[in-house]
């Protein structure tokens, strides 16, 4: 029984000494080159990305001159495929700065972006130069900003003004005639000027409806993960907007055939005479 209980103490006195054992540490790399970059969040669809990058020892902080390394830019979608590859970046005139200029074809889709800069003098100095690495990401959206909630629904609540303003139209010129005022035999009994005013609503609802179709295409932009309907909804505001000459000029005929047919109805009523539906 002495002999378990001594077992059991020299235990617990030996495993504070076991747990305190240090774990492994790496050593941390005090040789190599420190790569500072401009860094963005947010890129616009379809913009160019520019930006600039130095290098510095990261023995002892001194900047390199951008003669002493050549440095690569590897740019990655959302689904991680390699979609752009640089030669050595461009060095500026300056003698430090490397130039990184990726055209904006390579952001037409939406989604994060990821890439890395690695920069070395192995191919300049020799074979036992020395190197560095930095991975960075940004979005591609529509607007190039992160839009926060306020800014969503500032977005939704414009819509819903758009949208209960075109059914108001409708619904007021629901109480307008639509032609003169006609008897039960279908006489012409008065010119109704009232109905003069459905031309400019119905200009005003179509211009409307153009508004709520663009607006409607930037939040599909903003705030749907696959741009398929943003674009339809765009297409279809684009080809409204082609035929808003044609309708403006549509409804200004209508007026003024209108306004003649009516000038000739009053030379009617001023003789006694009421047309019916053959004039």
């Amino acid at each position: 029984m002495k002999k378990y209980l001594l077992i059991f103490i020299l235990t617990l006195l030996l495993f504070p000494l076991v747990s305190a054992v240090p774990p492994f540490i790496p050593e941390e790399n005090i040789n190599g080159i420190e790569i500072f970059e401009q860094r963005i969040t947010f890129l616009p669809l379809n913009t160019d990305y520019e930006s600039h990058i130095h290098i510095s020892n990261i023995t002892n902080g001194m900047p390199l001159p951008n003669d002493e390394a050549s440095c690569y830019f590897h740019l990655y979608n959302n689904s991680g495929n390699h979609v752009f590859q640089s030669n050595p970046l461009e060095s500026l005139i300056n003698g430090w700065d490397y130039e990184v200029l990726i055209k904006a074809g390579n952001f037409s889709n939406a989604g994060m972006f990821t890439y890395n800069i690695f920069c070395n003098t192995t191919e300049i100095t020799d074979q036992s130069g020395i190197g560095g690495v930095v991975k960075g990401n940004f979005e591609v959206n529509y607007s190039g900003k992160d839009l926060t909630e306020s800014q969503s629904i500032i977005y939704f609540v414009l819509l819903g003004i758009l949208i209960l303003t075109l059914f108001a139209i409708f619904f007021g010129m629901s109480f307008l005639p639509s032609s003169n005022e006609r008897d039960e035999e279908g006489k012409i009994l008065s010119v109704s000027y009232l109905k003069y005013l459905r031309l400019p609503l119905w200009l005003f609802a179509y211009f409307l409806f153009i508004a709520i179709v663009y607006l409607s295409s930037n939040i599909g932009f903003a705030f749907l993960p696959g741009q398929l309907f943003a674009k339809l909804l765009f297409a279809i505001f684009v080809i409204l907007m082609s035929l808003s000459t044609l309708v403006i000029i549509i409804i200004i005929i209508s007026f003024f055939v209108k306004f003649y047919h009516d000038k000739d109805f009053q030379k009617y009523f001023s003789r006694g005479f009421f047309p019916g539906e053959q004039l």
